[in-house]
């Protein structure tokens, strides 16, 4: 009997940074002939921030209290940090504890590589250096990235502080600042980064621009930023007529929402040449070999995969031997054998007489078992894998020979010229037969 089984196996793969981590199940061993469906899914209940979109949100600014002061001697053109998050926040799929925060009007996750010097010279992005080759900021958030002054405003500041209750706190910096050539314009505006969910907010309560600064050949008179950036600028999202234009917002909120894998996904099934051999996510595939399979996720912007090894276990013939009984009384040495086995397979071996009684069972990882029997008649051998994948019998007719006769025929000596005869008349036991022959004496 050879039973076919189809075998389901669910993968949750669940990117966890930016080094794409999948987890599949572990490796698998399966039958022979076997169709394995594979299903391949994305955990939806993971926070991503591969991709963002943003949207204007009901105008609602956390209060300007009783924050902590990124420095008590704020100037022009700075950063400042590292500074404790209060939590792990999730963006452009690497995970941050610690943040930056720069006097012209942005947030980050990694400091600028311009030591301490926030360059005032805003463009357009993605980019990674401004026209004159200095350093933008990187992993960063810009609610509004202008030349703000902080060195002149009246009474200014940059703070943060942390509300709410774990799991849902959130991290608030906020600007209390003036634009550089424009004194008399004041800024006042927020970014604020959300536990779990990831999102980021902008509150722009007051932000004027100043056509006077900077001025005509060193960049975009009034220009501003109001956008978010990965670390090689190879991700990012702005505020639509807000790339290094003269731009105003009073009383606006804004909210960047990570959605996920984004658009343009797919999940890939390929062989172990690295062939597609299934567009989906659900994967039915016949096994005849041990093998491996590869799941690849694409997104608009990354590609991830990782490894399914599945070992195929098989078999389809039983082959005997036996050392069949030479006498009467004798044992035969019946010998079971599994032919065409494939992968490292464990056999269950069970020995029955004609009357179904058990007489031995073992499981082993040899190809072969053996038994020694004492008495004539049909025996069976049953081969079950630990699998379960075949069950084979194999049925041996052990024949014991007759015990040894003797049925002389004596003819006595006739003359000196006519000698006596005998002839033994075997029968019985096993041909041919060996003679020794006496005339009795002893020594």
């Amino acid at each position: 009997m050879k039973t076919i089984y189809v075998i389901v196996l669910f993968l949750s793969i669940v990117l966890l940074d930016a080094n794409g981590q999948i987890i599949i199940p572990a490796d698998t061993t399966v039958c022979g002939g076997t169709t394995l469906v594979v299903s391949a899914s994305v955990d939806s209940l993971l926070p991503d921030s591969t991709y963002y979109t943003v949207d204007t949100i009901p105008f609602a600014p956390e209060p300007f209290t009783n924050g902590v002061s990124v420095s008590p001697n704020l100037s022009d053109d700075q950063f400042f940090g590292p500074f404790n998050i209060g939590f792990e926040f999730s963006f452009y799929d690497s995970v941050y504890t610690q943040f930056y925060v720069g006097t012209n009007g942005w947030m980050g996750f990694e400091p600028t590589p311009n030591s301490n010097y926030d360059s005032w010279r805003i463009d357009t992005i993605p980019s990674l250096f401004n026209d004159v080759g200095s350093p933008i900021p990187r992993s960063c958030i810009m609610p509004c990235w202008r030349d703000w002054h902080t060195g002149t405003a009246l009474n200014p500041f940059i703070t943060y502080k942390q509300l709410g209750v774990a799991p849902f706190r959130r991290l608030v910096v906020e600007w209390s600042t003036t634009l550089y050539g424009c004194s008399n314009n004041l800024g006042y505006f927020q970014a604020v980064i959300y536990e779990s969910t990831n999102i980021i907010d902008n509150h722009l309560i007051n932000v004027p621009f100043c056509m006077v600064w900077p001025p005509v050949g060193a960049g975009m008179p009034g220009g501003g930023v109001q956008a978010i950036q990965n670390t090689d600028a190879s991700k990012y999202v702005v505020v639509p007529g807000r790339n290094d234009t003269p731009w105003a917002a009073y009383n606006e909120s804004w909210r960047f929402s990570p959605q996920g894998l984004g658009p343009n996904t797919a999940i890939n099934w390929l062989d172990a040449n690295m062939q597609l051999i299934a567009d989906t996510a659900l994967l039915s595939q016949v096994m005849n070999g041990s093998t491996t399979l590869y799941c690849e996720l694409t997104t608009w912007a990354s590609t991830f995969i990782d490894s399914l090894n599945v070992e195929v276990w098989s078999y389809d013939t039983l082959l005997q031997e036996i050392n069949e009984m030479k006498c009467y009384g004798d044992e035969a040495l019946a010998t079971v054998l599994v032919d065409n086995a494939m992968g490292a397979v464990f056999f269950d071996y069970s020995w029955y007489d004609v009357n179904g009684v058990q007489l031995s069972s073992a499981q082993s990882a040899n190809s072969y078992d053996e038994i020694l029997i004492s008495e004539p008649g049909l025996y069976y051998a049953n081969v079950t894998d630990s699998l379960s994948c075949n069950s084979l019998q194999m049925i041996f007719n052990i024949i014991e020979p007759d015990s040894l006769h003797s049925n002389p025929v004596i003819t006595d000596v006739q003359s000196a010229t006519l000698p006596g005869e005998i002839n033994p008349q075997i029968s019985g036991g096993t041909p041919p037969y060996d003679y020794l022959w006496s005339t009795g004496e002893t020594v």
